[in-house]
């Protein structure tokens, strides 16, 4: 039970934005809260350091201006403008407010409209809240674990909140959800945040795709407080210069937590992922050939050709065609892929026509075409990185010595360090806008798939100068958020793909421009892939996965682990052990579940079960505007039970359903009540197996 709004003896000062999660006296969630601050004039949910002072003791003696606008009919902007008559600081925090859900997202943007610069600004925090709990509450915070490309990506972390506990959480090395790669550095988190009280909760998702940090931390009475922004910013601000903060979202729910994840999602898919035709882009299902060709070092105009013809001979439906890393131009007669990034030209020696036979050749076969790129990196020796020195970041001794350790094992052959291309710097930009839009252009390409492999938060760090620390990193992002959105400008209907080292960049931000194809680098096991379904989708629907163990086979255990919203396939087309019937089958199969990866997802068993291998995972995916669902189960190749009762989630207890087995095609009808209270029992023999159930409404009325 939570209490009141400021407790006895509360000393912070009257400013800070002070609530408790959900009163069911008054009705009022912490959205309402919020939006009451901003609305009002008693408060904000923000906070910083202005010439060595704290905010909160200065800015509700500033001019205060509020506008408010309906957007559309589940949209209200507000924007809170706070201005210094003294200095010419003006203080700008632009609210959505959402009608359908108890939602708000808010922004800061910080302008110097002096003469001169600006007095040090510095812990700036676009979210500096605090929650009221009983002693007696139990307080459980709930987020993600980041991607270091291991079976633990995105798993489900749960960290109780006593009295007098706190826990900081972050991303490491500057992408904002890279878990890092080696302890004691690699426990990074996707900044996604459930604050679970005893009968509610809240919802904070930090939009931000460098370094963030957030705070939660409980005092000895009643007061949880959450801080939240930039790892890093003391900077004083340029005569006309204007910065933006991290992105803040919260969403208040009440009663199961499950259900309020649910929640989440929906408003994901509403208002946070590209749309066509007003719904959520479809994630393709597309084929590669990376893993035959010596890791892309060997693809060429004829093998790229023939790879596609021989998936239309074999009847195999693809959607997408997707052209990987080492397409491009060597160095010094060397082609690795990774030692050439920052070549974008298609090699003569494979390619001699440029992409324009290989592009003909998938518009012949109706395919879309996927094309890597990695802007963010430049090798020595490559064109952007020996002609356009005055746009990189360049390394310094202490980057260079750290660089080369992880490429002692990253990439063994090599100790060139690469430099960082400043998507901060205007003419870079548009440099790079311009080479990729004409390559969009001519060989219509349909998906932008942009990687990023190393960490560049040094880099940021070594360009800041004097009490400027930060302004790299915002013009980097702020940058690289206006390069994605002047393609998609130029060429409506380009899908941009989100790659980080897999999915080490996946924030509020980057899922609102793009999707993200390929959610981990930890490819090649099943239980790995189960597991990181179970975790993501508690967050994100939006993901898609690679199939890329047993080239030579259809495995149907590994494929359905795979299943997610998006899928790519590396099966080797030419292996004479390739069922093409039995391949297309399950591709119908993920075509068939695909719909419903933008619904409702329960996990039904343990929701962490990365290093788990003697259980069942499963899960359950619904649409409740279809009226059909779907139950995914597997019985790991250690499980020493052939027999599982699984209780779903929100159904109809009153409706009807049809369960197909979509091995056997057995149907059997249940209602609602029997499948939540009883459960399914699915039966499996062997181990490993697997097993799909799909759930289809019955209309009584017919």
């Amino acid at each position: 039970m939570l209490q009141g709004e400021r407790g006895v003896g509360d000393t912070r000062q009257p400013s800070r934005v002070n609530f408790h999660a959900w009163d069911k006296e008054d009705e009022m969630d912490a959205r309402d809260r919020v939006r009451e601050k901003i609305l009002g004039d008693a408060g904000v949910p923000f906070s910083f350091v202005y010439g060595g002072r704290r905010s909160e003791t200065f800015i509700e003696n500033w001019g205060r201006r509020l506008e408010s606008k309906k957007l559309d009919e589940n949209k209200t902007s507000h924007i809170l403008t706070f201005t210094d008559e003294e200095t010419g600081l003006q203080v700008v925090c632009e609210a959505i407010e959402y009608a359908d859900f108890p939602a708000l997202d808010w922004v800061m943007r910080f302008r110097n409209n002096g003469q001169t610069d600006s007095a040090v600004l510095e812990d700036v925090l676009p979210l500096d809240v605090a929650f009221e709990a009983e002693k007696e509450s139990n307080v459980l915070l709930h987020y993600p674990r980041g991607s270091s490309a291991t079976r633990e990506d995105f798993s489900p972390v749960e960290v109780p909140l006593p009295l007098a506990s706190s826990k900081m959480l972050g991303c490491i090395g500057g992408r904002s959800s890279n878990a890092g790669d080696a302890p004691p550095d690699n426990e990074g988190a996707m900044p996604f945040f459930n604050l679970q009280f005893d009968d509610g909760g809240i919802i904070l998702a930090i939009g931000w795709s460098g370094s963030w940090k957030a705070q939660f931390e409980r005092d000895t009475q009643s007061v949880l407080s959450v801080q939240g922004g930039m790892e890093h910013t003391r900077l004083k601000l340029l005569a006309g210069e204007e910065i933006r903060t991290p992105r803040i979202l919260m969403l208040s729910w009440e009663g199961a937590r499950l259900k309020a994840h649910n929640q989440f999602r929906k408003l994901v898919l509403a208002h946070y992922t590209p749309l066509r035709a007003g719904k959520p882009v479809q994630m393709p299902f597309s084929a590669n050939s990376w893993s035959l060709h010596n890791s892309g070092c060997e693809v060429s105009e004829a093998n790229q050709i023939d790879f596609i013809r021989k998936y239309k001979a074999k009847k195999i439906p693809l959607e997408c065609y997707w052209l990987d890393a080492g397409w491009y131009e060597g160095v010094d007669g060397v082609e690795r892929w990774g030692e050439c990034v920052g070549n974008w030209s298609p090699k003569k020696r494979t390619f001699p026509n440029g992409f324009r036979a290989l592009a003909d050749e998938v518009a012949k076969a109706g395919l879309g075409f996927v094309l890597w790129f990695e802007p963010e990196r430049a090798k020595p020796g490559t064109q952007m990185y020996e002609e356009f020195p005055q746009w990189m970041i360049m390394p310094d001794e202490d980057i260079i010595r750290t660089r080369r350790k992880t490429l002692q094992w990253e990439q063994p052959w090599t100790d060139k360090v690469e430099a960082l291309p400043d998507f901060g710097n205007p003419q870079l930009r548009e440099w790079f806008t311009d080479h990729v839009s004409s390559m969009i252009e001519e060989y219509g390409i349909t998906v932008f798939r942009q990687d990023f492999n190393f960490d560049p938060a040094a880099y940021w760090r070594l360009a800041d100068g004097e009490d400027r620390e930060g302004i790299t990193e915002i013009r980097f992002i702020e940058g690289l958020y206006e390069f994605w959105e002047e393609l998609v400008r130029r060429h409506p209907g380009l899908l941009i793909d989100n790659c980080a080292s897999g999915g080490r960049r996946i924030d509020l931000e980057t899922m609102s421009r793009s999707v993200a194809l390929h959610r981990t680098d930890n490819a090649g096991e099943p239980e790995a892939a189960q597991s990181q379904t179970m975790g993501i989708n508690l967050y994100y629907p939006c993901t898609g996965t690679g199939v890329f163990a047993d080239l030579g086979t259809v495995d149907r255990y590994y494929f359905r682990s795979c299943l997610a919203a998006g899928m790519q396939i590396a099966w080797d087309i030419y292996s004479d052990d390739l069922d093409s019937a039995a391949a297309c089958e399950i591709v119908e199969e993920f075509k068939l579940l695909r719909p419903l990866f933008y619904g409702d997802f329960y996990p039904l068993t343990v929701e962490n079960c990365s290093r788990i291998s003697d259980v069942w995972c499963a899960y359950q995916l619904h649409r409740e505007d279809l009226n059909q669902g779907a139950v995914v189960a597997f019985r790991r190749k250690n499980s020493p039970y052939p027999v599982a009762k699984l209780k779903l989630h929100g159904l109809d207890a009153a409706g009807t359903y049809e369960c197909t087995d979509l091995d056997t095609d057995a149907k059997t009808v249940f209602t609602g009540e029997e499948l939540m209270e009883e459960g399914l029992e699915i039966a499996m023999a062997q181990a490993p197996d697997s097993k799909i159930f799909v759930l289809h409404g019955i209309d009584s009325s017919t």
